[in-house]
């Protein structure tokens, strides 16, 4: 069996920020027991993106890497996250209504029926999932994105000012 814990953070600001995600892998049975994996990345930036689907993009790529693995090392996957919203959708007890997560939905039931084992989703609090939201955060690392964090909070910082400009004081 694999616990999997999945995680996003959107930095400078939700909606509209830069989506990053990472997952840890942890091997709790079988021929890898004690093994653990994490991976982390960005998955978009900009108008639209929301934390909502960078929890997605988390899980989408801890099942990516779960396909990967070799036949014989394939067991039950437990995916456990501090959103809500993720693991009600993705267990079947919600709706997705947002047209955007829609598709992402999507792409976790064809990974999962491609994985091909089972996989069940439980909510943990944020408490409980701060090692991979770490990790999710490393993302952020590299100067050129660090630059564009800079740039995107100057932006905003501007965009403000001019708003409070055009108020009737």
């Amino acid at each position: 069996m694999y616990l999997i814990n999945t995680d996003c953070s959107i930095e400078p600001f939700n909606p509209g920020g830069i989506l990053a995600w990472a997952f840890i892998a942890k091997s709790i049975a079988g021929s890898n027991k004690g093994r653990e994996w994490s991976d982390y990345g960005i998955s978009g930036r900009g108008e639209g993106k929301t934390n909502n689907m960078g929890e997605y993009h988390a899980v989408i790529a801890a099942l990516r890497w779960a396909i990967q693995l070799p036949q014989e090392d394939r067991r039950p996957l437990i995916i456990q996250s501090d959103s809500q919203l993720l693991v009600n959708q993705c267990s079947g007890r919600w709706r997705v209504k947002d047209e955007k997560l829609a598709p992402l939905r999507i792409l976790v039931s064809k990974a999962i029926q491609r994985y091909g084992k089972a996989v069940t989703f439980k909510w943990v609090p944020r408490e409980q999932n701060t090692a991979v939201d770490r990790v999710s955060r490393l993302a952020y690392d590299p100067p050129e994105i660090r630059a564009e964090l800079e740039q995107m909070r100057a932006s905003r910082h501007r965009e403000v000012i001019e708003e409070m400009d055009e108020l009737p004081w």
